[in-house]
């Protein structure tokens, strides 16, 4: 499954040295990993930010429904009572 220059075609899992027996590149692994979890942590934070939005949303949405009703009931007791 290898290539002509040691490394492994698109079946295989990791980049291999066929020279030295090593993982290749290892720095760049690094970096990549390093880059992937700061997308994580970012990603997080937007996601919960995103809960917090939608929750506030619905707790806003529920005020003005119960004043709406609350106004409508006062209109409706004020109408039997003249």
């Amino acid at each position: 499954m290898s290539d002509a220059g040691g490394q492994t075609g698109k079946r295989g899992r990791l980049p291999y040295n066929s020279v030295g027996g090593t993982i290749a590149s290892m720095s760049e692994e690094k970096a990549t990993r390093g880059a992937s979890r700061y997308d994580a942590i970012i990603a997080t934070l937007v996601g919960f930010l995103a809960l917090c939005v939608s929750g506030y949303t619905a707790y806003m949405q529920r005020q003005q429904v119960r004043a709406i009703v609350w106004a409508a009931r006062a209109a409706i007791r004020n109408a039997k009572c003249s």
